[in-house]
């Protein structure tokens, strides 16, 4: 990895200032980070998980998150640690 890039982003999708959706389109799109992006929502809704497979969203949990999940999550899209 880069120094001082991350491997992994956990977006939560609800923040001030600016949500998680279009935090992540900047990120995608403006930036052009091949930085791997989940989703971290309570809402699991069928929308929410469309709009994020729209955005590029590379994955979709909802809170509350379970270590399992947590640690499936990395093991999936981290190459090394």
């Amino acid at each position: 990895a880069i120094p001082g890039m991350y491997n992994l982003i956990l977006m939560d999708l609800r923040m001030p200032v600016m949500d998680g959706l279009e935090a992540t389109k900047i990120i995608k799109n403006e930036l052009k980070l091949n930085i791997p992006v989940v989703a971290l929502t309570g809402d699991a809704g069928l929308e929410t998980k469309r709009k994020c497979e729209e955005i590029g969203f590379d994955g979709f949990c909802t809170k509350p998150l379970k270590f399992q999940e947590l640690n499936s999550i990395i093991s999936k899209h981290m190459v090394c640690c």
